[in-house]
């Protein structure tokens, strides 16, 4: 109705690893010779994830670390640190989040970063953390700051999905999960 048409030219055609090489190249032609996408990203998430998730999903450590990175030579208030952890460091790995259960490890790291950059420490001066990072994720009215304990969060986010699917059994994705799974 609006007109749109699919770009070939950016289109790849994505298949299973179990997928004969006959059968890949038939379907590809008959697409108009599409080409076969490698193991690259779609809408910020990899399409393909193997055994070792750390390795994976390690570009969010790593642009977590180079934000923070860029602040440290900055002077920020204590309100000021507050409002970017929480507006920006503990939003950048929501969407992958919401798609994938990340590792306890990468969880853990991120929040050791986010804690040595709330206490002001840096690898040449390492400074004390009066608070221990469970105290400091608590909400604001049990005394903590409210930071997001990263690893329950992502739960949180999974079972949302999970109500989703239960709730609206009618929805595209309910159906294909439901015929995948059970």
């Amino acid at each position: 109705m609006s007109g749109q048409m699919v770009n070939f030219e950016k289109s790849a055609v994505y298949f299973s690893r179990n997928t004969p090489s006959h059968v890949r190249e038939e379907v590809c032609h008959e697409l108009g010779n599409m080409r076969e996408a490698g193991s690259g990203r779609y809408l910020g998430l990899p399409m393909a994830i193997g055994r070792s998730k750390n390795q994976v999903f390690r570009y969010i450590k790593s642009s977590v670390r180079n934000k923070m990175k860029g602040w440290k030579n900055k002077i920020l208030s204590s309100a000021g640190k507050e409002v970017m952890i929480k507006a920006v460091i503990q939003a950048m790995p929501n969407y992958a989040m919401a798609c994938f259960k990340l590792p306890k490890g990468l969880c853990k790291d991120i929040c050791k970063g986010i804690a040595n950059f709330w206490w002001g420490s840096s690898q040449q001066d390492r400074k004390m953390h009066w608070i221990s990072w469970k105290q400091l994720s608590e909400v604001k009215g049990k005394g903590g700051l409210g930071f997001k304990d990263l690893e329950a969060f992502n739960e949180a986010l999974l079972a949302k999905q999970l109500w989703r699917i239960i709730s609206f059994p009618n929805l595209l994705m309910s159906k294909v999960l439901r015929a995948k799974y059970l």
